[in-house]
């Protein structure tokens, strides 16, 4: 079932964004390397270029894993993509095998972008500057942003299935951008959607999420069931 979902994800559509998305987030990181300017003025400002670097690579790298994210979910549920759907679930039991295919294999897809999205920040790090030192943190801080766009991509996937509109991702976006607005300096009022969704944010000289792992799990977890749930009870279009 996940190769069915991946041959009717993964159309000429679908591979142009993925692609235009990859060429955009690796130039994103060679303009935040500023490779432009020599070895010798970025050897002798190691610090402020290796800062640079690190806030404005995931700056960019959040927005687009997020925004890759949104446009798969989008496409899964698109009612043309869908009619296919029809052929593989005659009960309950078929529907949740392969709305779990459908999401899963999306997901593969988010991950395996943010994968490729950390593998060219730090081999552009490492190949492209001097200053550039790559730790476990900054894999962590990419384990991150994956969780996030997985985050927003089971939302979307829960917007599109109740509205079944292509404009449902402007919700998710809003709500994403909300929380990077805020971020700085976090309302009283909106601290409890940090402790729940693993967004980065820029504290004391360095990234950091206010939830952790297991709340980040629970909250997954919830929304995959919440997506199961209403297409095991949907008409299928």
């Amino acid at each position: 079932m996940l190769k069915i979902q991946f041959f009717y994800l993964m159309n000429r559509v679908s591979l142009v964004f993925l692609c235009l998305s990859s060429a955009f987030l690796t130039g994103a990181f060679l303009f935040a390397g500023r490779l432009t300017e020599g070895q010798a003025a970025m050897d002798a400002f190691r610090e402020a270029y290796r800062l640079e670097y690190l806030t404005e690579s995931i700056g960019v790298a959040k927005f687009v894993s997020v925004a890759t994210a949104l446009f798969l979910h989008i496409h899964c549920f698109l009612a043309g993509n869908g009619k296919y759907s029809a052929f593989f679930v005659s009960d309950g039991k078929s529907r949740i095998v392969f709305m779990s295919a459908k999401l899963g294999m999306a997901g593969i897809l988010v991950g395996a972008f943010v994968l490729q999205a950390a593998m060219a920040y730090f081999l552009i790090g490492r190949y492209g500057t001097p200053y550039f030192l790559g730790s476990f943190h900054d894999a962590e801080l990419f384990l991150w942003i994956g969780a996030e766009a997985l985050f927003f991509g089971l939302l979307e996937a829960l917007v599109m299935q109740l509205t079944d509109s292509v404009f449902s991702g402007i919700l998710p976006l809003f709500l994403f951008w909300i929380l990077e607005l805020n971020a700085p300096d976090i309302p009283e009022g909106m601290g409890i959607l940090y402790r729940l969704i693993p967004h980065l944010i820029w504290e004391d000289g360095d990234f950091t999420v206010r939830t952790n792992g297991i709340g980040c799990g629970l909250l997954l977890g919830g929304l995959f069931l919440m997506n199961l749930a209403i297409f095991k009870r949907r008409d299928i279009k």
